[in-house]
This record gives structure tokens, sequence and C-alpha cells, in this order.
């Protein structure tokens, strides 16, 4: 997406798939259907900076 695209709150609109998974927990916010998990597995040589990687978590969520 282009600089130009983007709107000036920086706010994207909302695919069709994420609207709908939107309106559905709205509608059952108590439902564990949408509820999504992750896991990531991170590898290498050197120590993971756990206290960068805990920053890195907050500042995507």
């Amino acid at each position: 997406m282009s600089p130009a695209s983007v709107p000036s709150d920086g706010l994207l609109a909302l695919t069709g798939a994420q609207s709908g998974i939107w309106n559905a927990q709205r509608l059952e916010p108590d439902s564990p259907y949408y509820v999504v998990g992750d896991v990531v597995e991170i590898s290498g040589g050197e120590p993971v900076d756990t206290h960068a990687l805990a920053e890195a978590v907050r500042a995507t969520t």
C-alpha cells in the first residue's frame, strides 16, 4: 500500500473476513470460536534477549 493511500488517521479499513469475525464476536462475546492462539519458535546460536522480546511483543499488541 502506498503512503498516499493510507488514511490520515493511520487506520485501515477491515477486510470482509475481519469485519465478519469482529461482528460475530460482538454478537457472542463469550464464544470461544474466535479465540486465536499462536506459537512462535525462536532458535539461534545466541541467547534470546527476553527484555527486548517482551518489549517487541508489547509494541506489536
